[in-house]
């Protein structure tokens, strides 16, 4: 251990003071590998980012609009939100999947391969339903995310429809 003279008298070094100066000795020993190990990690991370597939993402958002009642009730609105529940759970059922890939001239299968996620989500304590899209291709994602809407809702109209005729000639 190293002393230090003061006034004649000789005290050892503070023991933090020397412990830095190990830490610092150390850290400078090492530094080569220190970098090199940045530089192999950011190396690493650059060519993974660039053999990975980009994944696209498009979104609507749709209002449930029963028509104006100025008298609405609580009651009232925990229905449309129900309903907006109920809606986002239909819009992801196969057979609107498959008349979306219809009209956009594809097979339901090429629509699952290309798209990695469709997910349709009430916001909430609103009447409002956002829809999203994702996949490998910006111009089908975006596509979708304009036609599934459309598709939903003249399915919706022709259901109603039907039930409207079935009451009626009851």
């Amino acid at each position: 251990m190293q002393n230090v003279t003061d006034m004649g008298v000789e005290r050892p070094l503070a023991a933090p003071e020397l412990e830095i100066k190990v830490y610092l000795r150390l850290i400078w020993r090492w530094l080569w590998l220190l970098i090199l190990c940045g530089m192999v990690g950011g190396a690493a991370a650059y060519v993974f980012s660039q053999m990975s597939t980009p994944i696209y993402q498009a979104s609507s958002t749709l209002m449930i609009d029963e028509g104006s009642n100025v008298s609405a009730t609580y009651q009232d609105l925990i229905t449309a939100e129900r309903k907006a529940r109920t809606y986002a759970e239909l819009m992801t059922r196969d057979s609107t999947l498959a008349e979306v890939a219809a009209q956009l001239n594809l097979t339901p299968q090429s629509l699952d391969n290309d798209l990695s996620d469709i997910s349709v989500t009430p916001l909430r304590d609103t009447q409002l339903l956002k829809v999203q899209i994702e996949g490998i291709s910006p111009s089908l994602v975006t596509v979708v995310a304009d036609t599934l809407p459309a598709v939903f809702i003249q399915e919706l109209n022709r259901v109603q429809g039907e039930r409207f005729v079935t009451l009626k000639a009851g």
